[in-house]
């Protein structure tokens, strides 16, 4: 990474300046102990080269080898390192408790930004799938999942539910607009007219 992406980084997320070597290590070392940015799982290959994105700055010298894999994904969302480790903790067990997510890691290389996600939030969406019949195995086939709004994923599920849809992959649930959604997945013919007005039903009652 040369000095001006260097540059680029820090004033996007200056706040990574003022944590402190010891903070940032900390955060640092927990994510690789949880196993977020595993080459298996980032697709790096055996001798591709790793960039760090702290090169030519102080605090390069935290990123030690046994933690570069961890740069690809701090880059993209440098958020990671002023997460709360307490709360991010919760999320994990939650994801590894209640939805039955095995591998955490790979899961949230996947999805960084739910280490960030309050867990009441990912309870409410997780408990729409769950009533409808799905598990992990759906959900670690799309961790995104949970970066949907809720009200989205309640009334399609509820409208499927209405319509006795019984089992699609959750990323073709999700992914579409009401149009597509309502006439690829529940066989509406009606551009997802009936699908609309189905839901503003259900919100005025």
């Amino acid at each position: 990474m040369d000095y001006h992406e260097v540059q680029n980084f820090i004033q996007t997320y200056p706040t990574v300046l003022t944590l402190g070597e010891g903070k940032l290590r900390e955060r640092i070392f927990w994510l690789k102990g949880v196993g977020v940015g595993e080459r298996r799982y980032l697709g790096l290959q055996k001798g591709e080269k790793e960039i760090s994105c702290f090169d030519d700055i102080e605090i390069s010298t935290i990123l030690i080898p046994s933690v570069r894999s961890l740069t690809p994904v701090i880059k993209s969302f440098p958020s990671l390192l002023t997460n709360d480790i307490t709360s991010s903790s919760y999320v994990l067990t939650f994801l590894r408790d209640t939805c039955g997510v095995k591998n955490v890691g790979r899961f949230v290389t996947r999805l960084p930004p739910v280490l960030g996600f309050e867990v009441t939030e990912l309870e409410r969406k997780w408990r729409v799938i769950e009533e409808f019949g799905m598990t992990s195995y759906e959900l670690v086939r799309f961790p995104a999942f949970f970066s949907y709004p809720y009200e989205r994923i309640k009334v399609r599920f509820e409208y499927m539910k209405f319509m006795e849809i019984k089992r699609v992959p959750l990323d073709v649930v999700l992914r579409w607009g009401d149009g597509d959604f309502a006439e690829n997945v529940c066989g509406d013919r009606d551009g997802g007219k009936r699908f609309r007005e189905w839901g503003k039903e259900e919100e005025d009652k």
